[in-house]
């Protein structure tokens, strides 16, 4: 297998400030509707997807638009809203073959942690084949390329879809256990965290445009419509 391991600490205050002094002068900036990210995990200024989400025996529709906040050709950054406005995800990409995502989870660590400090999960490599996977040390994280597949959703077929399936690693497993411990947890309650934390995250990815589907433990989320700008 080969293994990519992408990670790297980023300061909440460095990036709202970064933020309003990018806005004022922003170099490079592509115009409406072009590429910021990679082949199956399109960025978009102005991309709206409109997911279903069914989870605990619930459906709801959910509406999400793409938003640049920062950042330049080679380091953009994007902010979903979802409808009403709200920020729900960050992403932005890195090294220029990555798409991460910006999470406050706490790293697979013991030692304290800065609740004001985003990491990096990456959620897809350019190029990345069946076969190939990638860690993220900070949140534990470790992805693999299941494979590609013919998908079906609300939205329709998309074929080639790019499969990845997302793990906790053996480390972080040990950390949720311990910090469990910690705060005095039975076995049996800390047995159902750990259990919860074993469940694998599955996503599919189409070919210019993005997250079709996604399942995790009795969740699954798929795409009902999409908007390209």
């Amino acid at each position: 297998m080969k293994k990519f391991v992408y990670y790297r600490p980023v300061r909440l205050g460095i990036v709202l400030l970064t933020l309003f002094t990018v806005l004022a002068c922003t170099k490079s900036k592509r115009p409406l509707g072009e590429d910021y990210g990679i082949t199956y995990l399109p960025l978009r200024d102005g991309q709206t997807y409109t997911y279903q989400r069914q989870c605990d025996g619930s459906t709801e529709q959910l509406t999400r638009r793409l938003r640049i906040i920062k950042g330049d050709i080679e380091t953009p950054e994007f902010r979903v809203f979802e409808k009403g406005g709200e920020s729900f995800d960050q992403f932005l990409r890195h090294q220029g073959n990555a798409v991460v995502h910006l999470t406050e989870k706490p790293p697979a660590r013991l030692e304290e942690f800065d609740e004001g400090q985003l990491y990096l999960s990456t959620w897809l490599l350019d190029g990345a084949s069946p076969g190939s996977y990638w860690e993220n040390e900070e949140t534990g994280l470790r992805t693999a390329v299941a494979g590609f597949e013919s998908v079906t959703v609300l939205a329709g077929t998309f074929d080639d879809c790019i499969k990845v399936v997302t793990e906790p690693t053996d480390i972080l497993l040990e950390v949720i256990e311990k910090r469990a411990e910690q705060r005095g947890l039975s076995a049996e309650q800390i047995a159902v965290e750990l259990e919860s934390a074993k469940e694998l995250c599955i996503r599919w990815f189409a070919r210019g445009v993005g997250l079709v589907k996604e399942e995790k433990g009795d969740c699954r989320l798929e795409l009902n419509s999409y908007i390209r700008q």
